[in-house]
């Protein structure tokens, strides 16, 4: 689910593909509550445990590309809404994965330095 849905956030961030307004804006939403999942189930792993390596570093890239994108919306995008989307869930991301990370030694690459 997350590539094609990330797949068109950046086709029409690049105007490389038409979206209406809604669907971009719910393409947005979507990757941004599957990378909340990915880290959900992230957490899960590390409760039980286990040794997520491997999610974790692809969660980390995927994160890493998703802001990139959101920067390049907000600072780029045409549509205002394109750009107000952007900046929510960036903002959101900052609140959400800073009170989620501490919670586990494994989380601390997510930090950008």
């Amino acid at each position: 689910m997350w590539d094609s849905l990330y797949k068109d956030v950046v086709e029409c961030s690049r105007n490389e593909t038409r979206l209406t307004e809604r669907a971009m804006k719910s393409c947005i939403g979507a990757t941004y509550f599957a990378l909340q999942w990915e880290l959900s189930h992230i957490e899960d792993v590390l409760a039980g445990d286990g040794s997520p390596d491997r999610e974790i570093a692809v969660l980390r890239g995927r994160l890493h590309d998703f802001m990139a994108t959101m920067k390049n919306i907000m600072m780029h995008a045409q549509a205002p809404i394109y750009q107000e989307e952007a900046y929510n869930v960036i903002c959101d991301y900052l609140v959400v994965f800073c009170e989620r990370l501490g919670s586990y030694l494994n989380l601390l690459s997510f930090y950008f330095i």
